[in-house]
């Protein structure tokens, strides 16, 4: 497996980068294969795509009040926001 850029020069920063490369591409994966054994079946591209497209807002009103809204969501991303139950962190 390949990576690409490597940041650091010491032999331990490159294999602490390995290891999260390599951690990241499991965790990926396995959002992958969830989401086609719910029925989503996409590819990786178009899955990380969905979620970074998800947004947030958080409203800060004159009496302090702070406020969290999910912006809009295509289909696509409603199911995935469902299917790995995103509405707890938000």
């Amino acid at each position: 497996m390949s990576f690409q850029p490597v940041r650091s020069w010491t032999d331990s920063k490159i294999k602490v980068h390995a290891f999260v490369c390599v951690i990241a591409l499991l965790l990926v994966k396995l959002l992958e294969y969830i989401s086609a054994k719910n029925g989503l079946s996409m590819s990786t591209k178009v899955l990380i795509n969905e979620l970074r497209d998800i947004t947030e807002v958080i409203l800060l009103y004159p009496d302090l009040k702070v406020d969290r809204q999910i912006c809009n969501m295509t289909t696509i991303q409603k199911a995935l926001f469902d299917l790995f139950n995103l509405s707890k962190f938000t």
